[in-house]
């Protein structure tokens, strides 16, 4: 036999935890509401600020694409000059390599002209020769710019390249790099944010609500027959 007012004591301790259980584990249940609330609002809020961010990041990739792509038809473009220019170049110092001994020649000759002792082309003569000491070396020059043109011309053909392909590649960040794409992994965030809580929630609230249930009915039979003998 157990003592019915022991029994009774123990069983009305027991409906007071339930209560107090289910109390807490609403108000928990309760936070997690208001948790919940927020966490959605600030995910929203950060959501439409990232999205505003990533729209003016797009801008200016797509800003980034054009110059480059505008550098690299540049120096495509001054690629040609310079491959036009070259060959000019070599032209010019070969003419000059040619032209040299044919003004010392005509140094020479004009000097040779001799009227009665006198050499009335000689300050033509002068005139050659200073002109040819004066092309002395240019030819040499010449073919060295001609070079160094050539170098240029490969290496701007080389950088035209590589600034469209470098074009081509933020283009392609741009096509990745887009609102729809960062709003759709926000969105996935959120709700799985709502479902953890939510779950959250329910293993808080569904226990608390039974313990409740279970303290009040407990305290209804308490009352009722004042004490329980088993």
């Amino acid at each position: 036999m157990i003592d019915g007012a022991r029994a009774g004591a123990g069983l009305q301790r027991l409906a007071i935890g339930l209560l107090a259980y289910g109390a807490a584990g609403l108000i928990v249940a309760a936070i997690g509401l208001i948790v919940l609330a927020g966490a959605v609002g600030k995910v929203d809020s950060a959501g439409s600020g990232i999205s505003t961010e990533v729209d003016r990041l797009g801008s200016i990739l797509d800003r980034t694409a054009t110059a480059l792509d505008d550098a690299a038809g540049t120096a495509r473009g001054f690629s040609g000059t310079v491959e036009r220019t070259g060959p000019t170049v070599r032209r010019a110092a070969a003419a000059i390599r040619d032209i040299g001994p044919r003004l010392r020649d005509l140094e020479t000759q004009a000097n040779a002209v001799s009227i009665l002792g006198s050499r009335p082309l000689g300050s033509l003569a002068g005139l050659f020769g200073q002109i040819a000491g004066e092309l002395d070396g240019l030819d040499t020059q010449l073919d060295a710019i001609a070079d160094d043109l050539t170098a240029n011309q490969a290496v701007l053909t080389t950088n035209a390249g590589s600034l469209g392909d470098l074009a081509g590649e933020v283009r392609s960040l741009r096509g990745r790099f887009s609102a729809a794409a960062i709003g759709d992994g926000i969105d996935g965030a959120q709700s799985l944010l709502v479902a953890v809580l939510a779950l959250f929630i329910a293993w808080a609230a569904v226990p608390a609500v039974g313990a409740l249930a279970l303290g009040i009915w407990l305290r209804r039979i308490l009352a009722g027959s004042g004490s329980i003998i088993t």
